[in-house]
């Protein structure tokens, strides 16, 4: 059948400047810093730029890969703190 991606949860910008990785049915799984969370959105192993659909992977320590959207992680950082992005697992379909 292919891949599916479902939402699971969000990235928020914290009052304490951190990115808070939270997971809709479990809490909170993470913070990351904000300038680790931008060499993540820049990191790319074939040198291309990372388009808003491009998916990066969220470093939580969990057994299950989280992803997020390059362009709506971008979107958080720039406007830093009114924006969120959208957390994703992806699934056998």
């Amino acid at each position: 059948m292919g891949l599916l991606y479902r939402k699971v949860g969000r990235l928020y910008p914290g009052k304490d400047d951190l990115v808070h990785v939270v997971r809709d049915e479990s809490g909170e799984l993470g913070v990351i810093n904000p300038d680790e969370m931008r060499e993540i959105v820049l990191r790319d192993p074939e040198g291309r730029d990372l388009g808003e659909w491009h998916t990066i992977v969220i470093p939580v320590g969990e057994e299950v890969e989280f992803l997020a959207l390059a362009g709506q992680v971008r979107n958080m950082l720039e406007k830093w703190p009114e924006r969120k992005a959208a957390l994703w697992v992806r699934e056998e379909g």
